[in-house]
């Protein structure tokens, strides 16, 4: 069991703490907009990270238990000092807004470069004509699966050197069906 997301769990502290900020003492009007976006942030970011394989449903959910938690102590702690700041939000989130712009500037373009060139399966995908395969490219191919983590599973034993439509006709004479189109009637199916 994989441990608690330590990305989700700082998503979760930040973000709920920069819009704790921005929120308290403010009229719904201007509650309701940063609660949902902050909400999103923090929901969409987890979800990505989980379709890119960067973590599991399990860590992500403990990720965010755990910052929830830090936030609510520090959130108390705070207020039990009653410490009265005047905090003007529309400033707070501009300048926010202003040092996520500027830092990612240069932090994003650097970092995807870093997390791309990190990604073990990067490259592995080999394209080549029929007459290459039949000159020995066919040695070239990846010899097991890998998935999207990086980890290599199981061997590929089998390469077949044909056309999409020959492939799906003798897979069909050997018995294989074609899966049913996606549609949100066919997902409820396995209920």
């Amino acid at each position: 069991m994989p441990l608690p997301d330590a990305d989700a769990a700082f998503a979760m502290l930040a973000s709920s703490g920069i819009g704790w900020v921005l929120t308290r003492d403010r009229p719904a009007l201007w509650r309701i907009p940063v609660v949902t976006a902050v909400v999103l942030w923090i929901v969409l970011g987890g979800f990505a990270r989980l379709y890119v394989g960067e973590t599991w449903l399990s860590g992500l959910l403990g990720g965010w238990s755990l910052g929830l938690a830090w936030f609510a102590m520090l959130a108390g702690t705070y207020s039990y000092w009653r410490v009265r700041e005047h905090v003007q939000p529309r400033g707070a989130l501009v300048a926010v807004l202003v040092v996520l712009a500027t830092a990612g500037v240069w932090t994003v373009p650097a970092q995807w470069q870093l997390d791309r060139a990190a990604r073990p399966h990067v490259g592995d995908v080999v394209a080549m004509s029929v007459d290459q395969w039949m000159r020995g490219g066919w040695q070239r191919v990846p010899t097991r699966r890998t998935e999207i983590g990086g980890d290599r599973e199981e061997y590929l034993p089998l390469q077949w050197c044909a056309t999409s439509d020959t492939l799906d006709r003798h897979l069909a004479l050997a018995g294989w069906q074609r899966a049913t189109p996606w549609s949100p009637a066919t997902a409820l199916r396995w209920l």
